[in-house]
């Protein structure tokens, strides 16, 4: 068996180096199961709450909770002292599930709205193209369905409008 220089070595982990980060680059803002206290939970969110007045009163019943779980330092520590602090709190189940909607809206329905965009769903969402590297993308970021236009229409009455004014601007090109 051939023994592998100094020089093969490092050629060899600069090899492996490149061809790792781009994987790990594209996802190291990505979600994962292991971030939710309840996945079960915040998969059925992102099923069930199709427009943003649901998201808002699922955030009004649970995000309020964990807001203030948030202020008074229940978040600060190790996994295991904010589990203990948790089980202590009348409301730990509303505070976790805030948590996990949180998660849910922030770093994935951002991220793969992101990459819709990206991938030419410029007036509005769920529109990309599907043969996009981006869409592609989407998919991996959408850990609930593995999907790129199946996105809840969680965006902002401001959002909303932009995307209106977008589409009419196309079409009048």
């Amino acid at each position: 068996m051939k023994q592998l220089t100094v020089g093969g070595l490092i050629a060899m982990a600069v090899y492996l180096f490149v061809l790792a980060v781009p994987a790990q680059a594209g996802c190291n803002t990505c979600a994962k199961q292991s971030d939710f206290f309840d996945f079960a939970y915040a998969k059925r969110m992102w099923t069930e709450l199709r427009t943003r007045d649901q998201l808002e009163a699922e955030w009004e019943r649970v995000g309020t909770q964990y807001e203030a779980a948030q202020k008074q330092g229940v978040f600060v520590g190790s996994g295991n002292e904010i589990r203990a602090r948790l089980k202590e709190l009348p409301n730990a189940k509303e505070i976790m599930q805030g948590h996990d909607l949180d998660v849910t809206y922030n770093r994935v329905w951002v991220k793969v709205a992101s990459d819709q965009y990206a991938a030419g769903s410029i007036a509005g969402i769920n529109q990309a193209d599907e043969d996009r590297q981006m869409c592609e993308w989407a998919r991996r970021d959408d850990i609930f369905n593995h999907q790129c236009n199946a996105l809840p229409d969680w965006r902002t009455k401001e959002q909303v409008a932009a995307d209106a004014a977008l589409q009419i601007k196309i079409a009048n090109q």
